[in-house]
């Protein structure tokens, strides 16, 4: 019997490996940690991947349709609104389809180096692309000179939009470039981690902004997204580190970053709904 444990024990399992060189001697391969996806993980990884992947699509054509549509023209949001929406879907459905890619060649022990750093690197584009659309719909300067006339004790620039824009890739462009250069792999874990946990928690600077000028009904208050999706993504760094020592845990990582995101995209969308009531009102 313990000679059954030890020959299992001794079994070589690719999908938890990762050829880095070879010596004078043998090959060197370095573990990943536990396995990350069964079979049947796999299945549920792929219904999750493809099921946001169609909801990122949907933000797509939505924002497209109705910021440009007769009725719905995209003067009201403004063009740069209607691209920021559309950007920030077509951003997030590449976010998805990398994220399933890699991970399913991971699971099958035939991981690709560039795929894994582009997978790594998407979500800090998606979370420019994210703060590119709500920057462009929320924070316009119309918007926001309309906002400070009622409101003039709150100053709030009327280029923060910009701002926001610029400060927010520089902040994804220096997360990629410290995931490929620094080589400390507990230190850009903890970085990666702490990036994803507050990343969503900005728009709660805007929500004077955005109480005045979107929020019209109970139909479409973008409110309970705006508070609920940071901590659905902070559920999901959680599972993000379970998973590293844990079977089982990444895909309820996936899911809570997706379905954060799908939020935050929604709610840009709302937003874009109440601005055109408004003014159709």
């Amino acid at each position: 019997m313990p000679q059954n444990n030890e020959q299992k024990q001794d079994v070589f399992d690719p999908s938890r490996f990762k050829f880095i060189g070879a010596s004078s001697d043998d090959e060197v391969f370095q573990e990943h940690g536990p396995d990350i996806f069964s079979k049947r993980e796999r299945i549920v990884s792929i219904v999750l991947h493809v099921l946001f992947a169609l909801g990122a699509l949907a933000i797509v054509i939505l924002g497209i349709y109705y910021g440009t549509e007769t009725q719905y023209r995209y003067e009201s949001w403004g063009f740069g609104a209607v691209f920021g929406i559309a950007f920030a879907g077509i951003v997030f459905l590449a976010t998805i389809l990398v994220s399933l890619f890699h991970h399913e060649l991971k699971s099958r022990g035939k991981e690709n180096d560039l795929l894994a750093k582009a997978n790594a690197a998407m979500y800090y584009v998606a979370f420019a692309a994210f703060y590119t659309g709500f920057a462009l719909l929320v924070l316009r300067p119309e918007v926001l000179e309309k906002y400070l006339l009622s409101a003039p004790l709150f100053s709030f620039s009327s280029y923060s939009a910009y701002i926001l824009i610029a400060i927010c890739w520089v902040l994804a462009i220096g997360g990629i470039l410290f995931d490929n250069l620094f080589k400390d792999q507990y230190v850009k874990e903890i970085v990666q981690d702490a990036f994803l946990a507050l990343s969503l928690y900005i728009p709660f600077v805007f929500y004077s902004v955005m109480t005045k000028n979107y929020v019209i009904s109970s139909m479409n208050d973008a409110r309970p997204w705006l508070i609920l999706a940071p901590i659905v993504l902070d559920l999901g760094v959680v599972f993000k580190a379970l998973g590293r020592t844990k079977k089982h845990f990444h895909t309820a990582f996936h899911f809570c970053a997706f379905a954060a995101i799908a939020m935050e995209l929604a709610m840009l969308v709302a937003c874009g709904f109440a601005q055109i009531t408004n003014l159709l009102g």
